[in-house]
């Protein structure tokens, strides 16, 4: 109670300032629990440890020891006898020369090609040539006299080609529409401050403006340092992987350019400049590579000569591309990664290896135009190129069930459900 007030009927007292009641409880007995004091002193210590097991002490562990034998006894409750040890087989292992590193994934060994994939890949170049130039990104760059313009124009367009091909086109539009007529000229040091805010508001799919303008700043930082961003990726290109080497110091140097650190604008710079060590396909950072280390034959631009040959190119598996390679069995991997990008150019090599990326222009074309439907269509499968030497250029015969012991039985006396 507080000071100065009057006791409650709890507190046992009816007059005021009256002290509390103190309600006292017997003590309980101490109980010594030694586990060896009481194993010595019992008539149950042989049991004693099987009882603890439980954290209990039960009453009959004093009175009865349990029974191992006996007709009621559980088999669980009667002495183990011991096993045998038990022998495996040997485990199959993959030879080193296929699983180069341990708990790596499956390398399959490679598929011999078609005997007639070679005449069949020149047929298909000499079907998709430049006349075929209006259903891809390069048209953008060829528009464009100027070299230094021709590359800022290829990498936006290399790089915003994903998604619909309409969307595309309008993204790349709207980007050099803002640029201005010479694009090259916007990421001079007196007006490439301005970038961000020229492209404010720009948005294809997960790119923002604010991706593009981080991205054209880094490009600015190789035209500082290197005079053209092929200068910058051919003095890094160097090792077993020239290309993949340059395309990485090109990543590092544009994480340098202040961004947003916000996590989706991190992803979305990440989607649009991926790091090949990463061992993503980076399909768009390959397609730029291509367009400009390829000499100009009228499809590509031929703007980066030096370090770079086009024996050091990679396929650039686009979805489109990587099922005709899968169809073509130049690779066997599901997923359209950079070993699976390895694999189908080691494919094409075998046909020109001094220039294995050239078919990739007409390999993408029948996907990008609807000419192949990634199935066996006989109006479209007949007048194909690559019909005999696809897996796809022939229909699949009907699969046969396995039979069944329903089988045997006559369909008359078959049951049905509902019958009785």
């Amino acid at each position: 109670p507080a000071e100065g007030g009057g006791g409650t009927a709890r507190d046992g007292a009816t007059g005021a300032g009256a002290a509390p009641a103190v309600i006292t409880f017997p003590q309980a007995p101490q109980v010594n629990f030694d586990p060896p004091a009481m194993a010595e002193t019992s008539n149950w210590a042989p049991h004693f440890g099987h009882a603890c097991n439980f954290g209990i002490v039960a009453p009959w562990a004093a009175r009865r020891p349990p029974r191992t034998e006996g007709p009621g006894m559980l088999p669980q409750m009667r002495a183990r006898r011991p096993r045998p040890e038990r022998t495996y087989p040997e485990v199959v292992r993959f030879p080193p020369s296929r699983r180069p590193d341990r708990g790596g994934p499956r390398i399959l060994p490679p598929v011999p090609p078609h005997p007639s994939l070679g005449p069949a890949l020149t047929a298909l170049v000499a079907r998709y040539d430049r006349a075929w130039l209006a259903t891809d990104p390069l048209i953008w760059p060829r528009r464009h006299a100027d070299p230094r313009d021709r590359e800022v124009v290829a990498v936006v367009a290399a790089l915003l080609a994903y998604g619909r091909v309409a969307s595309i086109h309008g993204a790349i539009g709207e980007v050099l529409r803002r640029l201005g007529p010479s694009p090259s000229a916007a990421l001079a040091p007196s007006r490439r401050g301005g970038l961000p805010d020229a492209l404010d508001g720009f948005r294809h799919r997960f790119t923002a403006g604010a991706d593009v303008a981080w991205l054209l700043l880094g490009v600015a930082r190789a035209f500082d340092q290197a005079g053209s961003l092929g200068g910058y990726v051919g003095a890094h290109a160097r090792g077993p992987e020239p290309l993949r080497a340059g395309l990485s110091a090109w990543v590092a140097l544009s994480a340098g350019v202040p961004a947003s650190a916000g996590p989706l604008r991190r992803r979305a710079r990440a989607f649009l400049l991926p790091d090949p060590a990463r061992g993503g396909a980076c399909k768009r950072s390959l397609l730029l590579a291509r367009w400009c280390v390829r000499p100009d034959d009228g499809l590509d631009l031929g703007l980066w000569t030096g370090a770079l040959s086009p024996r050091d190119l990679l396929v650039p598996l686009d979805t489109h591309v990587h099922r005709v390679a899968r169809q073509l069995l130049l690779t066997r991997r599901r997923a359209p990664d950079w070993k699976a990008a390895v694999e189908v150019t080691r494919g094409l090599a075998a046909f020109d290896p001094d220039d294995p990326t050239r078919f990739d222009f007409a390999l993408a074309r029948p996907g990008i135009v609807g000419a192949c439907r990634h199935r066996h269509v006989p109006e479209i499968c007949a007048g194909c190129d690559l019909r005999t030497a696809c897996r796809l250029g022939t229909p699949r015969a009907p699969r046969t069930r396995a039979p069944t012991r329903a089988d045997a039985v006559p369909t008359s006396r078959r049951r049905t459900s509902g019958s009785s």
